[in-house]
């Protein structure tokens, strides 16, 4: 866990239920994946740390998207990187952009809109 400058970030492993902890959270910090769009799903905004090469690609689109924001443009980040752009988000009002960017383009309901979809192509 570190606190400090508005900011108190924790770090979770083996999280049960994913969906619970995102909606407790204000940010997440992660690389690119399905749980970085689960989070975007729900409006939560995103800070990526691309670990492959593509990963910075999708990420600058999400940047430009205004979802997510990229620490890093390649794979070989530093630390730095990514408490600049944390620290860029870290205004309320900042976070709060990139959370109605969210909402204006996904309907909030994270992957239990998969799960709908899937219920009704069952039930047909």
């Amino acid at each position: 866990e570190f606190a400090g400058d508005g900011l108190n970030l924790e770090f979770h492993v083996g999280v049960e239920d994913i969906y619970q902890a995102l909606a407790e959270t204000d940010l997440l910090l992660g690389s690119y994946g399905l749980l970085t769009y689960e989070a975007m799903t729900i409006g939560l905004p995103c800070v990526m740390v691309p670990i492959k090469h593509f990963m910075a690609d999708y990420g600058r689109s999400l940047t430009e998207l205004g979802v997510a924001r990229l620490a890093s443009n390649s794979i070989d980040g530093r630390i730095s990187d990514i408490a600049r752009t944390i620290q860029s988000i870290e205004c309320v009002t900042t976070r709060k952009g990139l959370r109605d960017r969210c909402d204006a383009i996904f309907d909030g309901k994270g992957l239990g809109r998969v799960a709908e979809i899937i219920g009704s192509r069952l039930n047909t």
